[in-house]
Formats: structure tokens, C-alpha cells, sequence
């Protein structure tokens, strides 16, 4: 476990033969905090700055954004999600990153350039906004590879919430997104920040 309460496995795989494999399975069990997206105000400072794949100071965003601004943060988000959702046609998976600034030249794009377009607009109006990667799921299921997903998270009253342009998903069904990492910032957020928690005794590992 890391000093900011992220945990992570690291794996070695010794003496697999040519074309041989291994089998590694983990079964966590994750607990979800009644209250999570709790963050110092210095530590939003790094989910304000332009960064690779999220060009908030290109002329080309700036504009866009200054032009969806509204009269309060709120209004604002909603604005720049309801631009974002209309303007960008879906094209089925990318498997390269291309970025916000690609996004709005090209008017396509995938759920990451989605949540990068939308993430830049957001940072060049001031609020904080990040990009996740993890699962979109409802109810009690097996995640598989299909459901995983990137999408924004925008930091407003307190808290985080999730906008998802390329889902049409504004500020509701939180419960369903399963945020795995952080794709976009420094991360170094505290643990209190964190949807879901495990400890080192939750987790159950088998190779074969």
C-alpha cells in the first residue's frame, strides 16, 4: 500500500515456457465510504493545470469555453456537458489516446477523448476536473472486459461527480461507475477522496 492509501499488486512470473501462460485470479472485496470526495483545496490545484490530452490553454478550448460559460460553476458544467454531448459523434473504440484538442478538430471521438474534451473545457473555466478509468455496471455482477470505461469527473459542491458526455450521463447513477485509477492529474489525492476501499486481508489471490 502507498503512502496516499493506494494499493497495488505487483506480480513476478517466472519459468513460463514458450507460448505457455499463467492464470492469475483475484477476488477483492471492496467496501464504498458514505461520504468520499473530500480534498484539500491545494490539492485541486493539479486537476486545474493544462496537461497531455488536456489542452485547456490552447486559444481553440479557451474559446469554446469562455463562449458555455454561464452565470455559476454549475450552470457551466451542465452548459459545456450538453455541448460536448452534441458535438461529438461516437466512433467505437480507439485504442490510441488522442486527446481533447483532437476531439474538437476531428468532432469525433471515443469515451476518452469524451471525458478529455469535456475535462479541458471544464479546467479552462477554472473548476477542477479529472479524467477515470474503471467499469460502468448496475446491481450486483461480474465485471467483464466490455463494461470498461473512461469518463469525467468535475468537482463541485464538495464532492466529485461524475459527467459522462459520451453515456449522456450528468451528475446521476453514480453508484454504477466503478473508478479503478485516475487517468489525468498527479495521483496523489488521499484515501478519504476514494469511492471504494480494500485492505491487504480482502484479497484473495490464486495462480495456476
Amino acid at each position: 500500500m502507498l503512502a496516499d492509501g493506494t494499493q497495488r499488486l505487483f506480480f513476478t512470473l517466472e519459468n513460463i515456457p514458450p507460448y505457455g501462460n499463467r492464470n492469475v485470479s483475484i477476488t477483492v472485496e471492496l467496501g464504498q465510504r458514505e461520504r468520499y470526495g473530500l480534498i484539500s483545496e491545494e490539492k485541486l490545484d493539479q486537476y486545474l493545470v493544462e496537461e497531455r490530452f488536456i489542452e485547456s490553454k490552447d486559444p481553440r478550448i479557451t474559446e469554446i469555453a469562455e463562449q458555455r460559460r454561464g452565470h455559476s460553476k454549475a450552470e457551466t458544467i451542465e452548459n459545456l456537458y450538453t455541448w460536448v454531448s452534441e458535438y461529438l459523434q461516437e466512433e467505437g473504440y480507439v485504442a490510441r489516446d488522442q486527446g481533447a484538442l483532437h476531439a474538437l478538430e476531428s468532432k469525433a471521438g471515443d469515451c476518452t477523448e469524451s471525458a478529455y474534451l469535456f475535462s479541458a473545457l471544464s479546467r479552462a473555466n477554472n473548476i477542477p476536473a479529472r479524467v477515470m478509468a474503471g467499469y460502468v455496471s448496475s446491481g450486483n455482477t461480474v465485471l467483464r472486459s466490455r463494461d470498461y470505461h473512461n469518463w469525467a469527473e468535475v468537482y463541485i459542491d464538495n464532492a466529485w461527480w461524475v459527467v459522462d458526455p459520451n453515456k449522456k450521463n450528468f451528475r446521476e447513477k453514480q453508484a454504477d461507475y466503478i473508478a479503478m485509477n485516475i487517468i489525468s492529474g498527479v495521483d496523489n489525492v488521499n484515501r478519504e477522496s476514494q469511492r471504494f476501499y480494500g485492505t491487504s486481508d480482502d484479497i484473495e489471490l490464486s495462480m495456476n
